[in-house]
């Protein structure tokens, strides 16, 4: 099974300081998918919400959080994303993030049993 999801939209800065970013954005789209079990194909028509929140505590030390929802009659995704980063040194950092995936209804026959999947990561990661 896949989902594809595309949209066009605006995007308004609601603050931009030199620690902290908060940016909105929303518009129409759609999205395509394939359920695995019937092989059925899909395509409807979505709303796009999505914001986005950066905010550098230490020269050393970043926040991230992103939320979205995709909304249509048949089917509404909501995602979020928290991040902790911090730099170990030079371009190592370490990263601890927290994820969240959520679907209003599973597809008939999917062998899927949850709406929402949970992953945890613990990550280093290089900067260049």
């Amino acid at each position: 099974s896949y989902e594809f999801t595309q949209s066009l939209g605006y995007g308004y800065s609601v603050f931009n300081t030199q620690h902290m970013i908060w940016a909105m954005s929303g518009g129409p789209g759609t999205r395509q998918s394939k359920v695995a079990t019937t092989l059925e194909h899909r395509s409807e028509w979505i709303g796009h919400l999505d914001s986005e929140f950066y905010y550098e505590m230490t020269r050393f030390t970043s926040f991230k959080q992103i939320i979205s929802f995709d909304m249509s009659p048949r089917n509404t995704k909501t995602y979020s994303l928290n991040e902790l980063k911090t730099s170990l040194f030079g371009p190592i950092a370490a990263k601890i993030s927290f994820q969240l995936e959520n679907y209003s209804k599973l597809p008939t026959n999917s062998k899927y049993t949850r709406k929402t999947d949970a992953t945890t990561k613990v990550t280093l990661s290089y900067s260049f």
